[in-house]
């Protein structure tokens, strides 16, 4: 039958003291509260912890057991009730929980100390921090690498299209080489067409004036005869003459033929 008797424990302002261990075959229930230190003066380094629903019992090698009440309840609240060993070393109540269940006993040595817990929470979240950076660092090389792959992509089109334009650039100063081939070539025709031009002018003109002087010349002559040889005269005669007239018939046509004067 559980006993809660004074001898066995003092309760005080947030502490809770387990001043004797219980009977053989026996148990006590001990209450606490958020924020209590639970001090034991018996010896409790053989002893075993178990949980029994929200209980948290210490089971003594005699076959004793202390109850904790609820005390894993307290497990949840911001300040937790932590048991203080004779050795002064402290547990968690976290760090005990994680070591009992309700079915197994662990012995109190089992029992991690608030230390070790918080070194293990540290490491844990430092391999949790070390896998999410890891990830993060994966998928950033991923992200550059196609960024590499996106701008080697855009490098090769853009000497393509250099490529491409120094052949069209090509084309085009071939085309205007040929263009002012085609330019002199017609400007040398043009030159060509005035000067035989010019040429034609010029002998034309000296064509005419030649002839224009011949004519001048003979006009000259002329009068100079006319004014030597003042005296001559016309003479002609002038008469009628009768042609033989003609009749005949084809194919029903009378044809007549000459008999004029």
């Amino acid at each position: 039958m559980p006993k809660n008797e004074t001898s066995f424990v003092v309760y005080g302002d947030e502490q809770v003291t387990i001043a004797q261990a219980p009977d053989k075959n026996d148990s006590i229930s001990v209450y606490t509260r958020p924020g209590d230190k639970i001090h034991f003066d018996i010896d409790i380094s053989k002893a075993q912890f178990k949980l029994l629903g929200s209980d948290v019992v210490v089971h003594m090698p005699d076959g004793g057991e202390i109850i904790f009440v609820n005390m894993a309840i307290l497990a949840f609240e911001e300040n937790p009730p932590v048991i203080v060993l004779p050795s002064g070393q402290i547990l968690e109540l976290s760090g005990i929980l994680m070591q009992v269940d309700e079915i197994k006993e662990s012995p109190i040595e089992s029992i991690m100390t608030d230390d070790m817990v918080a070194l293990e929470s540290k490491l844990e979240k430092m391999k949790e921090d070390l896998q999410d950076k890891n990830k993060s660092l994966k998928e950033k090389a991923e992200n550059l690498q196609k960024q590499e792959q996106n701008l080697q992509q855009k490098e090769q089109n853009l000497q393509q299209k250099e490529q491409a334009l120094e052949k069209e650039e090509s084309k085009l100063q071939e085309q205007n080489q040929s263009d002012e081939k085609s330019e002199d070539a017609a400007e040398k025709l043009k030159m060509i067409a005035i000067d035989e031009a010019e040429d034609i002018s010029e002998a034309e003109e000296n064509d005419f004036t030649s002839n224009f002087r011949a004519s001048d010349d003979s006009s000259a002559s002329a009068s100079e005869d006319a004014q030597a040889d003042v005296t001559a005269t016309l003479e002609f005669d002038v008469g009628l003459f009768q042609t033989q007239k003609s009749v005949s018939e084809e194919n029903g046509v009378t044809i007549v033929q000459g008999g004029g004067g």
